[in-house]
């Protein structure tokens, strides 16, 4: 399979998108890092919180990496970019309209922070 782009392509769009963001990783990471504790604390609004810190994250990556780094080497990264946004759509949609306790009960699993 030919890849259209260079290793070290693909390496410098990292290096200038680190540099470009700094300190964002930080703050990327608690976010993601939230998420899990969240996971584990159930309360009536961390489900919906779990959906709205998700949605963030995968927005980010399309606007702050695919469609401003990675299309400077390979435009078909256009496309990837909108199945994020599809993504963080859907997890706006979820945590709006949606209870994720309830979808964990009909599917016959537990969630891991729920001790009943």
């Amino acid at each position: 399979m030919n890849i259209p782009l260079t290793s070290n392509q693909f390496f410098r769009v990292f290096s200038r998108y680190n540099e470009a963001v700094w300190p964002a990783q930080i703050h990327l990471n608690l976010l993601a890092l939230t998420v899990i504790v969240f996971i584990f604390r159930t309360r009536s609004w961390t489900d919906q919180a779990i959906a709205v810190i998700l949605s963030t994250l995968w927005t980010w990556m399309p606007v702050a990496y695919h469609f401003a780094f990675f299309t400077s080497i390979n435009l078909t990264t256009w496309g990837f970019g909108i199945l994020f946004i599809l993504g963080a759509i859907a997890f706006a949609y979820w945590s709006a309209f949606k209870s994720p306790s309830r979808a964990y009960a009909a599917s016959g699993h537990r969630r891991p922070g729920n001790r009943t």
